[in-house]
């Protein structure tokens, strides 16, 4: 790895630091040896530097050189100068290596109360100095916002393909009704999509792009069905269907995977076309640079998004 010191020489200009040095020595022959260059050459560049700036910046003296009032003047900045050439170098390595930086997020709510929720508090536990911030929105205003740049990386339910995105992973997953375990449905491998809408609904509302997919459904099946309870919070959905034995939702079978391994609710597939194959996807901007931080937690979150969709297949295949 390049060190500072050797950054610093990269990008400052050579004549101010040949100068700082021949004004901090106070000799131009003791300034060279710290240098590694010749007296002459030394001096050459101090005399193009005073002739850039059209003032003499060093006295010479028999027994060495001194400043200047211009002189001092440009010691004093050149010091600062380094100062901030010193910290910018600093800044942009703690960057790089995740000692600092902000992550910006936009997501669904489905996803970011499940396997991104998971995934920030494992990201922070690795990188406790990078800060991030998350909106929960809908599809539409998620790849908005990635469009615009408000946010690095989004995950949004069926988006539209733009040639301005990049569809970084997705989670195919067919769209469940879940329910409470002791309900009539729980027991089910798979079931008609005339089956679910027996029973009382607790449905995210049309802002929702699954809401949006499972009315599609029921037109094309010819079905009229309204939900009991319509809500715009995921959250909400889940814990009514929790609190009773007579309700059912629709959501993906990730979504409540927590709450399926606590044998508090059951996920069972629908059989239905339109519902099979639904796709949560990880995007960002083609053009966008990302911090290093952001490129570090979009790895972390497409290989979460991959193990996910590998362990779908591996449950389809069995």
């Amino acid at each position: 790895m390049t060190s500072i010191r050797t950054k610093t020489v990269l990008l400052e200009a050579s004549s101010v630091r040949y100068f700082r040095e021949a004004a901090s020595a106070g000799s131009i022959r003791r300034a060279a040896e710290a240098l590694y260059v010749s007296p002459s050459a030394l001096t050459r560049s101090i005399a193009q530097l005073e002739k850039l700036l059209g003032t003499k910046l060093l006295e010479r003296r028999a027994r060495g050189v001194s400043l200047t009032p211009s002189g001092a003047l440009l010691l004093s900045f050149s010091q600062q100068s380094l100062f901030r050439i010193n910290e910018m170098i600093g800044a942009v390595d703690d960057l790089n290596e995740l000692r600092t930086g902000q992550v910006s997020i936009a997501s669904v709510e489905g996803v970011a109360t499940s396997l991104l929720s998971q995934c920030i508090v494992d990201f922070q536990q690795a990188h406790a100095k990078v800060s991030i911030s998350l909106s929960v929105l809908s599809s539409r205003a998620v790849v908005d916002s990635v469009l615009s740049g408000e946010v690095e990386i989004g995950v949004a339910f069926e988006p539209q393909k733009l040639r301005e995105l990049r569809f970084v992973q997705a989670v195919v997953q067919p769209l469940c009704a879940v329910v409470r375990t002791d309900h009539p449905l729980a027991r089910k491998r798979s079931i008609e999509i005339a089956e679910v809408v027996k029973h009382p609904l607790v449905l995210p509302n049309a802002s929702f792009g699954l809401r949006q997919t499972f009315d599609r459904a029921i037109a094309a099946a010819g079905i009229n069905a309204a939900p009991a309870v319509e809500t715009n919070s995921i959250e909400a959905v889940k814990t009514l269907v929790k609190g009773s034995s007579t309700f059912a939702t629709i959501l993906h079978r990730f979504v409540v995977e927590h709450e399926i391994r606590r044998d508090e609710l059951r996920a069972v597939p629908i059989n239905e076309s339109l519902m099979a194959s639904t796709r949560e996807v990880l995007l960002v901007r083609k053009d966008k640079f990302l911090s290093q931080a952001a490129r570090q937690f979009l790895a972390d979150l497409t290989r979460r998004m991959s193990a996910v969709q590998g362990s779908r297949s591996a449950k389809a295949a069995r």
